[in-house]
């Protein structure tokens, strides 16, 4: 759980390694923060003398601790991030989507997008052989123009962050070159991926050679037509008239009561009670118009009480 929130935190991708996600988010292992609250317990319970007599400073050792793990996770990370933090992160880094993905080495770049196996090719568009986030950085000639114009010419990863101002061009760089390069190196990749995936897999276990022999002479239709025995709506004819017969049957039904003798869903069941003209009124369904039988009741009830209000009009007057 502490891994997933992390990883939601820093925008990386679900196959950076916890180590590299902890160090990025300055966050340490869920068992080490316990195990320093246990030392912290210890520590207090001690006597005063004992204190004293060995000097202990509880917050300086729970610290030392804490950065002895945070300094094993940051050890034990991959090769691009040792070359960009291999002295500690810097207070000023901020983990991003872009930035994320080039100090991991975990994005649209070839030799990750070869490594997870959504393409066979891990080299650059620029003719390398391998492209990885060092080389786009540092190498590539496709953004040499880039480079030049923004007084990008270090070739070690650390003097990329090495100053807050430098950090600050090292996000629109990587920023610059995930917009305008690798959109269309991970939809070429992708592409390709789904086209192989399609080939091996799909046909084999499906038989959809004959399909795919049309999806490539463009001989296919993907419009969803009507199939037999399948309503095109709700509102069918054999729908409405069992709903309107189980609401005159019994008009205390409830709407789950419905929904199980005629097996549709709420919003279907509601739908066609609308349709109906009914509505629900003290647990009751009764008609949204009133009939004329309904109607001449409640005019005879009002008569009868405008006279009744005269008959005692009346008799208040002579008295």
């Amino acid at each position: 759980m502490q891994y997933q929130i992390l990883i939601w935190s820093i925008q990386a991708y679900k196959t950076t390694s916890y180590n590299c996600v902890h160090s990025l988010a300055k966050t340490p292992l869920i068992a080490d923060y316990i195990e320093a609250k246990n030392m912290k317990f210890d520590l207090n319970n001690l006597s005063f003398e004992d204190k004293q007599k060995y000097n202990i400073d509880i917050p300086f050792i729970i610290k030392s601790y804490i950065d002895e793990r945070m300094l094993l996770l940051l050890n034990n990370t991959n090769e691009t991030f040792t070359s960009f933090f291999n002295l500690g992160i810097p207070n000023y880094f901020r983990p991003n989507f872009h930035n994320t993905q080039f100090v991991t080495n975990h994005g649209n770049f070839g030799s990750f997008l070869e490594r997870i196996r959504a393409s066979e090719d891990p080299g650059c568009f620029c003719g390398c052989r391998i492209q990885d986030s060092t080389h786009l950085l540092l190498k590539c000639p496709a953004f040499q123009d880039y480079r030049l114009s923004n007084g990008i010419l270090c070739t070690d990863p650390r003097e990329l962050i090495s100053s807050r101002d430098s950090y600050i061009e090292f996000n629109r760089f990587c920023k610059f070159i995930s917009n305008n390069a690798l959109q269309s190196n991970r939809n070429y990749k992708v592409m390709y991926y789904f086209e192989w995936i399609t080939a091996q897999h799909c046909i084999k276990r499906c038989g959809l050679r004959v399909p795919r022999t049309h999806f490539q002479t463009d001989d296919f239709d993907i419009s969803d037509k009507e199939r037999p025995g399948r309503p095109t709506s709700v509102m069918a004819d054999r729908n409405l008239a069992p709903t309107e017969e189980l609401i005159k049957n019994n008009w205390t039904m409830m709407t789950y009561q419905i929904m199980g003798k005629l097996s549709l869903s709420k919003g279907s069941v509601l739908k066609l009670i609308n349709n109906l003209g009914y509505r629900k009124l003290c647990s009751k369904w009764v008609p949204k118009l009133l009939i004329r039988e309904i109607m001449q009741i409640q005019k005879e009830i009002c008569l009868h009480l405008m006279k009744l209000f005269l008959e005692n009009l009346f008799r208040c007057l002579k008295l």
